[in-house]
């Protein structure tokens, strides 16, 4: 299986299972697990990512949401474990990574990268960072 990145960047994707009318220049990848439950969602306007990419566990169970504007990570891409239990954040800002953390899946925090002198500290959205460990 080629990894998420890859398959978003590369625009790599399935025929969804039914047909939408889309507006013009909106495009939606989905791509599906062997037994039917959806795996990644992504959107492209106009020919740029835009929006969150979503994947999902065989059973169903989400495990990243991924943050896209103009084609540029931006924003904060979470995954959990499949027990629901928060597994990773990594904030970016226009398509530079300024900070992550990491959960072991008792939920002990066992990585954080913080470095003092991030791209812009007046976005820092950890400032107000609560853990929530199921969704």
């Amino acid at each position: 299986m080629k990894p998420l990145m890859w398959m978003v960047k590369n625009k790599e994707r399935e025929m969804p299972k039914a047909p939408s009318l889309l507006p013009e220049g909106l495009e939606i990848g989905t791509w599906w697990h062997e037994n039917g439950q959806k795996k990644y969602e992504t959107t492209w306007v106009a020919g740029k990512l835009r929006g969150a990419a979503t994947g999902w566990y065989k059973s169903g169970r989400k495990h990243t949401i991924w943050p896209w504007v103009d084609s540029k990570e931006h924003g904060v891409m979470t995954m959990w474990y499949e027990s629901g239990s928060k597994q990773k954040e990594v904030y970016f800002l226009l398509d530079k990574e300024f900070a992550s953390i990491e959960w072991n899946e008792d939920g002990g925090v066992s990585l954080a990268n913080f470095p003092a002198h991030s791209a812009n500290r007046s976005a820092n959205p950890l400032s107000n960072n609560k853990r929530k460990s199921k969704h």
